[in-house]
């Protein structure tokens, strides 16, 4: 085996020793950041404002609060959950895939 060949062979072994360091780092940064929308969805789904209330609207016998709550972003928010879950499902089946390939 001459120089050129072993030198490949070196530089070669250390870059997939880098890239199979890199795999779970780059799967949890994903991660994080599919969690980071999740919980964003979820605030926004979870915000209301108080309304006026509709005519005839019923309340319960002994109710004290007498206001009544919208919540705008709850499709919005609710959409977001969504994608990023299914965003979340997909880094990790290919960070799966990736882990146990060569590359």
């Amino acid at each position: 085996m001459d120089d050129a060949t072993a030198g490949q062979l070196l530089t070669s072994g250390a870059s997939r020793a880098r890239r199979t360091w890199e795999r779970p780092y780059l799967t949890t940064v994903g991660l994080v950041a599919a969690t980071v929308g999740f919980l964003d969805g979820v605030v926004s789904m979870l915000e209301r404002h108080e309304t006026s209330c509709p005519d005839g609207k019923f309340f319960a016998k002994g109710t004290k609060d007498f206001a009544c709550y919208s919540h705008p972003h709850l499709g919005a928010g609710l959409a977001l959950c969504t994608v990023t879950v299914m965003l979340g499902v997909v880094i990790l089946m290919l960070g799966t895939k990736v882990t146990r390939s060569e590359w």
